[in-house]
């Protein structure tokens, strides 16, 4: 079990610190690690360089929330953000806004992500005063909800650079950007999921690698549930499940998606009776974990639909055996009945401008599911590279996603909102010029100490 986020000495952090904090995060735009001049000058704090890293020393890195790496082969000397800091970051935009009053204790961890519970605040999904007329969705302050912090760089899940296009093909970028990109990926996913009609959690909003959904209470993962319980009463609780799972799978690929890890892992069982010793009258299944989600025109989907629907068959065919006429459809049998993955761009999406299906290459093959890892990456090593200049016109839209609320005390001590700060991507460039029928790429790379000039730190 990871670590847990030890909140005791959240509420000991100085405004300065927050904002050296926040200074280190804006400098690894474009840096792997942060002088401490670079941070300093960011921060906007008026003190000396000693006095800063005397700051950072006593409230960050003894807190674990920033790392100092020195590389003298590289000549690299200079602060890098941890897990935890980012961690931090997050909760005290969420708690600042009021769309958390408290975190509590973990409840869940995996791979790819720690699931915390929490209690909402006041403001909790109400992100503008023009949401109001959802206030039947939102929660009430002090209701639990549920907090999930991605963990793209797990030591388990250390090849997600090569395996999921998250980085939206940049040459380079931190495991934190990762989680970012992931955290909004998930939260996109859920919001179209559930406008549709899809038995999801309620997404109320979500800051760099943390989301923030409704707790669905009285649950128990599938697999939790025991056999006695499902082979009751003749399996009928079973049956209904599995018809639920069904429908659940063939759902959303009518919507244009494949889920890509269906199973009992990532299904809840609600509306558990507690006092009636888990007897559940009228089961409701409930889909989560969607970052890994393709589209259904991608090369791959066929084959990960079917492992999909391979793993409900195989977990409820323990329990009764299962029609033939009642075994999930093809994926080529269910009918299209709305394009979700062409308005989320999801990987392997086919534009409707496009005249081919080599369209289908330019974008992106990522967020896939632990088996489709796998045969993307061995896919991929067989083929020979047809096109050297791909188009990026379908590109996900997140990477222009404005920076955190937060970041806006580096001007006014913390109060005011900050304006769009949009990820570096450009530590590495390609130029192509075009000489008679011969294509080459001459590429050049920034340097990464680089400091900041004056004109763009006050853009800041």
């Amino acid at each position: 079990m990871p670590k847990c986020i030890k909140m005791d000495r959240f509420r000991y952090i100085s405004g300065e610190a927050w904002r050296a904090l926040t200074a280190i995060e804006m400098g690894l735009k474009n840096h792997e690690v942060v002088p401490p001049e670079l941070a300093l000058k960011i921060s906007h704090l008026r003190r000396s360089c000693i006095g800063f890293s005397h700051l950072v020393q006593e409230q960050l890195i003894l807190n674990k929330l920033v790392a100092y790496e020195t590389d003298n082969r590289h000549s690299m000397k200079g602060y890098r953000l941890t897990n935890l800091g980012y961690d931090y970051l997050a909760l005290n935009q969420l708690f600042k806004s009021e769309q958390l009053a408290s975190l509590g204790t973990m409840i869940g961890a995996g791979k790819e992500s720690d699931v915390y519970i929490a209690t909402a605040g006041a403001r909790c999904g109400r992100l503008s005063d023009d949401s109001e007329d959802l206030l039947d969705e939102f929660p009430k302050e002090g209701d639990a909800v549920v907090v999930k912090f991605h963990r793209l760089g797990r030591t388990s899940f250390r090849k997600v650079k090569e395996k999921r296009e998250y980085h939206q093909h940049r040459s380079s970028c931190s495991w934190l950007y990762l989680d970012r990109l992931a955290s909004r990926r998930e939260f996109v996913m859920m919001q179209s999921l559930r406008s549709k009609g899809v038995p999801v959690p309620i997404p109320y909003t979500h800051n760099r690698n943390a989301v923030v959904m409704s707790y669905v209470a009285d649950s128990l993962p599938l697999y939790r549930i025991l056999p006695s319980i499902l082979n009751s009463n003749e399996s009928a609780l079973a049956q209904s499940l599995y018809y639920q799972a069904k429908d659940i799978l063939e759902r959303v690929v009518s919507l244009g998606l494949v889920h890509g890890d269906l199973n009992e892992f990532n299904l809840m069982v609600s509306d558990l009776d507690p006092e009636e010793n888990m007897d559940i009258s009228n089961p409701k299944l409930v889909l989560i974990d969607f970052p890994q989600m393709i589209s259904r025109d991608h090369k791959l989907a066929n084959t990960i639909y079917e492992r999909d629907a391979e793993g409900v068959v195989n977990f409820f065919s323990r329990y009764f055996d299962i029609p033939l006429d009642d075994l999930p459809s093809s994926l080529d049998s269910i009918k299209r009945i709305d394009d979700v993955d062409l308005h989320l761009k999801a990987p392997g999406y086919i534009s409707k401008n496009a005249t081919n299906r080599h369209s289908q290459h330019t974008t992106e093959d990522s967020l896939l599911g632990p088996v489709a890892r796998l045969q993307l990456s061995s896919l991929e090593n067989s083929e020979v590279e047809e096109n050297t200049c791909d188009s990026d016109s379908d590109s996900v839209d997140s990477t222009t996603d404005s920076q955190e609320n937060d970041q806006s005390q580096i001007e006014n001590d913390g109060e005011s909102d900050s304006e769009e700060i949009n990820h570096n991507e450009n530590d590495k460039k390609d130029i192509t010029s075009v000489q008679g029928t011969e294509i080459k790429t001459v590429r050049f790379f920034y340097n990464p100490y680089q400091i900041l000039d004056e004109t763009f730190v006050q853009s800041l």
